[in-house]
């Protein structure tokens, strides 16, 4: 299904008196586009990664592939991240000071304000 053969399905399945099987039909398409795409979730450690600066992607694969979760990689050391392929002194300690400054900004935020985006820094604080 393209582009206009979707647009064309909401406007047949909604602009018209509800039809049951219309929508059923509508739901059904959406579902198997969901399913055949190509849908990729990156975890929340490459995420929060991805936010320091000069950090190329490899490396925040890595970090994440050997860490496993955000909570791990905020707790690591530099010491442990140097054991990680790609990853020296300068580098471990540019990843501990840009994850301290995420701790630092997440809970400088009023407790109002931490939502949306900021959500995954919830497991920095």
């Amino acid at each position: 299904m393209n582009q206009t053969q979707a647009i064309q399905l909401v406007r047949d399945t909604f602009e018209s008196a509800f039809a049951k099987a219309g929508f059923i039909k509508f739901i059904k398409n959406l579902l198997t586009q969901y399913e055949e795409a190509e849908i990729t979730l990156s975890p929340r450690g490459f995420r929060v990664l991805h936010e320091l600066h000069r950090l190329p992607a490899s490396i925040a694969e890595r970090v994440v592939d050997a860490f496993g979760k955000l909570s791990r990689i905020c707790e690591s050391t530099e010491e442990d991240l140097t054991q990680i392929k790609g990853i020296g002194m300068v580098r471990a300690r540019t990843i501990r000071t840009g994850i301290t400054h995420m701790k630092t900004m997440y809970n400088s935020f009023p407790q109002e304000l931490r939502h949306g985006r900021k959500r995954i820094y919830r497991s920095l604080a």
